[in-house]
């Protein structure tokens, strides 16, 4: 699932603090015009998959997102 992203209307009102913090999450990935990461806390289906970058896949795979996918 992607990860949650603020509304402009929160960027109006957070601190500096709040703003890096939510960026570093890439929870302002939409505000800035990029696809939103993907955050996974169960198992990846192929529709996730789909929709992952690289770095995402080897994050999944990493955490044992992947397994059932990979049949382990």
């Amino acid at each position: 699932m992607p990860v949650q992203q603020r509304t402009r209307a929160w960027l109006s009102t957070a601190t500096p603090q709040q703003i890096t913090a939510a960026l570093d999450a890439g929870e302002l990935a939409e505000l800035l015009g990029r696809r939103p990461p993907v955050q996974l806390d169960r198992q990846a289906t192929e529709d996730d998959v789909a929709g992952m970058t690289p770095d995402e896949i080897a994050a999944a795979f990493e955490h044992g997102h992947l397994d059932e996918l990979l049949g382990r």
